[in-house]
C-alpha cells in the first residue's frame, strides 16, 4: 500500500525542514501518529512566553523527519532514490598502472529504480519564472540543450549525463498566493488554541 512507485501520478512534495515523526515508529504508517510539521506551534509557543516540547498524538518522543513523500486521498507515502557507490582507483600516469593507495568511491543515482520492474529514473521540478519572455528563453534553452547537460561531480568520468525536458504551464492552482492565505488561515487558528 505504501509502495514508492504506487503514488508516482501525485505530485510529489518536500518535507519541510520542521517536520517531525515518532522516534520509536515514525513515518506515514496507518494507525501510526504519522508525519507533523511543528513550525505553527513551535512559534506560537514561542510567542506566548510558553516551553514547547513536541510529541506525537500518543505522547511519544519526536525526531525530524526528512524526504519526499506524495498524497492520494488519505494515504501518504515516502518516496527515496535508490543510490549505489562506484569504487575506483586512482592511475598513475607515468606507469599508467594503479596508484599506490589511491582508491576512492563515489555514491552515484541509479539510472533506474525499482527491483522487480526497474524503471528509468525521472526527477520532476517546477521553476517559477514572472517574466514571460525569460520564461520563453529558459524554455528555448532548454529545449535546444537538454540533452547535453551533466549534472553534479566526475563529468569527467562520464557520470551525471541527464536529458531534461521543459514545458509552459499556466501557473498552479497552489500558487502561492492561495499558500500563504492558507498558512495565515492555519496560524490563526493555533494562535487562538495557544491563547
Amino acid at each position: 500500500m505504501y509502495d514508492t512507485y504506487e503514488l508516482r501520478a501525485e505530485a510529489i512534495s518536500v518535507l519541510p525542514v520542521t517536520a517531525l515523526s515518532s522516534k520509536t515508529d515514525g513515518g506515514f504508517k496507518p494507525g501510526k501518529a504519522g508525519v507533523f510539521d511543528s513550525l505553527i506551534d513551535s512559534y506560537c509557543a514561542k510567542e506566548h512566553g510558553l516551553f514547547y516540547e513536541p510529541n506525537d498524538i500518543t505522547g511519544n518522543r519526536v525526531e525530524p523527519f526528512s524526504g519526499f513523500y506524495s498524497k492520494s486521498g488519505t494515504s501518504h507515502a515516502t518516496h527515496s532514490v535508490n543510490k549505489r557507490l562506484l569504487t575506483r582507483v586512482g592511475i598513475n600516469r607515468q606507469r599508467a598502472t594503479a596508484q599506490d593507495e589511491i582508491l576512492y568511491s563515489l555514491e552515484v543515482l541509479n539510472e533506474t529504480q525499482g527491483k522487480q520492474q526497474p524503471v528509468p529514473s525521472v526527477y520532476r521540478s517546477t521553476i517559477l519564472v514572472n517574466d514571460d519572455a525569460l520564461a520563453e528563453q529558459l524554455l528555448a534553452f532548454i529545449q535546444g540543450n537538454g540533452d547535453r547537460i551533466r549534472l553534479g561531480g566526475s563529468a569527467s568520468r562520464g557520470l551525471g549525463q541527464v536529458s531534461i525536458a521543459a514545458t509552459l504551464a499556466e501557473e498552479p492552482a497552489n500558487s502561492l498566493p492561495h499558500r500563504v492565505t492558507a498558512f495565515n488561515t492555519k496560524l490563526q487558528e493555533r494562535w487562538a488554541l495557544w491563547k
